[in-house]
């Protein structure tokens, strides 16, 4: 008798565990399908690009040759790579005036916002989206990157949890935080340069 109702008692534990799991798939169902997620991801990587690519055209191309140079046999973090990247832009001359980079960078920061209050939702309500997670081809990784200071305290609580949850990489954590904490790091190290 005590060992069925150890069954019992086992098997409604199991059974709940399985509706839970199976309520939360519907749940991220019902608010995205996986195809509607891709979609909105892939807008929100290319709307983080839109202004800002044509004030600072070259600097993709810098990431994507150092992806391709030894260097990345090292497997430098992001932070590291987007670091070297902005020294070696920041060496380069750019072909555009400053008004007209200031004009596109207030368009820029519009989206960025848009781009922000957007990931915020689904980040509330299916977690952070990443390749493993999801069956879209890419991450939004970069939008956090690129929020305003009025966000900040609302995204940090956000991916601490997706952190602990091992949603987001420590790497990745990191230079979010960096950022959301007025990228304290990355202005030390340009101080110590």
């Amino acid at each position: 008798m005590y060992l069925n109702k150890k069954i019992v008692f086992a098997s409604i534990i199991c059974l709940f565990l399985n509706c839970k799991k199976e309520y939360e798939k519907n749940s991220r169902s019902q608010k995205y399908s996986e195809k509607e997620l891709c979609i909105i991801i892939e807008t929100l990587i290319k709307n983080d690009q839109k202004y800002r690519s044509h004030t600072i055209p070259s600097f993709n191309k810098i990431i994507d040759s150092i992806k391709n140079s030894r260097l990345s046999e090292n497997s430098l973090s992001e932070y590291k790579l987007h670091s070297l990247a902005q020294d070696i832009f920041k060496k380069k001359k750019r072909k555009i005036s400053k008004r007209k980079i200031d004009s596109l960078m207030k368009l820029q920061i519009l989206l960025d916002n848009q781009n922000t209050e957007i990931l915020i939702d689904i980040v509330k309500n299916i977690g952070f989206p990443t390749k493993e997670n999801t069956e879209c081809k890419r991450a939004p990784g970069f939008i956090f990157r690129h929020s305003q200071k009025q966000y900040w305290g609302e995204i940090r609580p956000l991916i601490k949890k997706e952190y602990e949850k091992g949603n987001i990489p420590k790497s990745h954590y990191d230079f979010l935080l960096d950022h959301i904490n007025g990228r304290e790091i990355s202005n030390k190290l340009i101080i110590q340069k």
